[in-house]
């Protein structure tokens, strides 16, 4: 809708309502607010609302587990210049003779197991 008078250049507001089923996730509603003002031909002032909702896509929901490993380079927060306390070293299981002492692996690599597989559980995420 859209109104020009004398104490405004033009405005607008337009509003908009989806509900939508989904056969996997169920249910969602999805809808959206705006508000257009021009106090001048030169400039305009805009405000909008909306909720959004993504559903899970047929990967995401169905495919088959797969296993692999993947690398990931960790750092020693209570060795060489450390970014940790020595009280939160020791709950580690650091001794006070060990911190901060420089063994040459602040950096080390790390291999680790993972398993990534579709979730038929997945609901579907706002934005």
């Amino acid at each position: 809708m859209y109104a020009c008078a004398a104490a405004i250049h033009c405005g607008s507001r337009a509003g908009g309502y989806r509900y939508s089923d989904y056969d996997t996730t169920g249910t969602t509603n999805t809808y959206k607010f705006e508000v257009q003002y021009a106090p001048i031909q030169d400039a305009r002032l805009r405000f909008s609302f909306d909720r959004a909702i993504r559903a899970p896509n047929l990967i995401e929901l169905f495919v088959a587990p797969s296993y692999g490993q993947e690398a990931v380079v960790g750092t020693d927060p209570c060795a060489g210049l450390p970014t940790a306390t020595l009280v939160q070293c020791q709950h580690t299981g650091v001794t006070p003779a060990q911190y901060a002492c420089d063994r040459g692996q602040q950096h080390y690599p790390v291999r680790v197991r993972s398993v990534r597989s579709g979730d038929r559980g997945e609901h579907p995420a706002e934005a």
